[in-house]
């Protein structure tokens, strides 16, 4: 039960969390105004969010999960924004190469 808690948590958390970084990484005002919010989300010991997730989903299977989901979520979406934020030079010129102006947009802003 532990690991099927643990798998469906890093499941949701990093496929949320690749979503949202990718989603977020393209607009610059979107990612200046979230970092700090999310960077501070980041930092609450996850202890203290449980008693938020006991509140709202009461006591059981999915309060552990969705701490698990948080967990893996914060990580992976500012993983994501970095990632998609700070290109290598060889793939920008791939861009520029390839003529994806959105992205080669997107990336230059």
């Amino acid at each position: 039960m532990s690991l099927k808690t643990v798998i469906t948590g890093f499941l949701l958390g990093s496929l949320v969390g690749i979503s949202c970084g990718f989603l977020i990484s393209l607009n610059l005002r979107i990612k200046r105004a979230f970092l700090p919010i999310a960077n501070f989300l980041r930092g609450l010991p996850s202890v203290a969010k449980v008693p938020l997730f006991i509140a709202i989903f009461g006591i059981g299977s999915i309060t552990r999960i969705a701490t698990v989901t948080v967990a893996v979520f914060f990580v992976v979406l500012l993983s994501t924004i970095e990632g998609f934020g700070n290109p290598s030079i060889g793939n920008l010129e791939l861009i520029k190469i390839w003529k994806l102006k959105r992205l080669h947009k997107a990336f230059f802003i």
